[in-house]
């Protein structure tokens, strides 16, 4: 069974002619065809895209132009074609330029030159589906890893990566983007120039006031992150990040407007994840976060109590409990200092969000030597499987 996907879309107010596409391809791809552009955006569904979508120009209540622009809201990396009567210079010059066609085809046109159209087109669709898997899934796993070795390397700097990528993953859940890669590759980089100015590790990775790195840090993280190709507008909004005040596009139509959603996100991310680990309820972040980015459109300020759920929207206090390292899991979040029993030594820092690598290090030191109880925020899944003794309230 092909995993191509071969969903192709017709869109022509001309009866006839859609019978007539259905009798020639309705056995070769899975075929939709709509009589209308209002027609067509109904079914267009991003769970299950169309790989190519064909259109007449002139048709009424809305052209093929202003449909292919409605519809590339919806889906991102369908492939548009035109197929016309008009064959008038004009209209092939909008149609490339505006509604940036794959092909322009005019009537009549034969079925062996319109099924090799949408072969290629088909091809082409599959060839960016490629290309994002490589970029949302292998290059930004890649980054993961990159960022869990520097948090064993300097833990006190880098701690917060997860935690901050994690706020910014819900509140990418609640705008419904989560498919904007580049916004989560900006969170995990974020404060990656801080490597340059190792000294200031306390500043960068502490508390309120500095819940986002300096202006000169993330410029430092800007030069080292535009040297990786197809990264430069990440680039920007990780150098941009600091002095982001809020501005904020859901459905951004320009890099500029990109740069600055992205760079809005990863503040708004780092300031949440500050105010939350301060014991602030999660009821009052989002006015502080305001206080901070007084910008930020109320779209994005009312994913706060969400993203930052380690606290309940009444800023009920936290069960913490007792857990052996066999217990922890990822995600977990450390409600006091894990010390070590022989001198007192601390190997973590009270409101580390625990990676897989953190797990693995803090089990390997339980090997070889005893560690003092370690107490962590319960998990706000339900029917966890963790026992322990249980006590409310935050660690001082």
């Amino acid at each position: 069974m092909s995993l191509v996907n071969r969903k192709v879309l017709f869109v022509d107010d001309d009866q006839k002619l859609l019978q007539g596409i259905e009798r020639r391809f309705g056995d070769r791809f899975d075929l939709q065809v709509a009589d209308s552009a209002k027609h067509a955006l109904t079914l267009f569904d991003r769970k299950s895209p169309f790989a190519v979508v064909v259109s007449d120009m002139r048709m009424p209540v809305m052209d093929g132009l202003e449909f292919i622009e409605r519809a590339r809201q919806s889906t991102k990396h369908t492939v548009y074609m035109m197929l016309t009567g008009n064959q008038d210079l004009t209209t092939a010059s909008e149609a490339v330029n505006r509604g940036q066609v794959f092909r322009f085809l005019t009537k009549p046109c034969p079925s062996r030159l319109l099924g090799e159209a949408i072969e290629a087109g088909i091809q082409q669709y599959s060839l960016l589906q490629v290309e994002q898997d490589l970029l949302q899934n292998t290059f930004c796993g890649s980054v993961v890893v990159l960022t869990e070795v520097l948090e064993l390397a300097h833990p006190k700097l880098f701690r917060r990566s997860h935690a901050v990528s994690a706020v910014l993953a819900q509140i990418m859940k609640h705008l419904g983007i989560e498919e904007c890669w580049e916004y989560r590759l900006a969170a995990q980089l974020a404060n990656v120039g801080c490597v340059v100015s190792l000294s200031d590790e306390s500043a960068a990775a502490d508390g309120i006031g500095s819940a986002t790195i300096g202006v000169q840090q993330a410029q430092a993280g800007k030069r080292l992150i535009r040297n990786i190709p197809r990264l430069e507008a990440v680039a920007e909004m990780v150098g941009n990040h600091p002095t982001a005040i809020g501005k904020f596009t859901l459905k951004p139509s320009s890099t500029q407007e990109r740069i600055e959603s992205g760079a809005t996100l990863v503040r708004a991310a780092m300031e949440a994840e500050a105010f939350e680990r301060s014991g602030l309820p999660s009821a009052a972040i989002a006015q502080a976060v305001t206080a901070r980015m007084p910008e930020i459109p109320s779209l994005v300020v009312d994913a706060f109590p969400t993203a930052c759920g380690s606290r309940d929207a009444g800023g009920a206090t936290r069960i913490v409990i007792e857990v052996t390292a066999r217990q922890l899991r990822e995600g977990m979040v450390l409600a006091e200092h894990v010390e070590s029993q022989a001198d007192g030594s601390r190997l973590m820092s009270k409101g580390t969000r625990l990676s897989q690598s953190y797990i693995e290090r803090l089990q390997h030191i339980v090997r070889r030597e005893l560690l003092k109880p370690i107490f962590v925020f319960k998990p706000a899944t339900s029917g966890s499987p963790l026992s322990g003794d249980a006590k409310t309230g935050s660690s001082t």
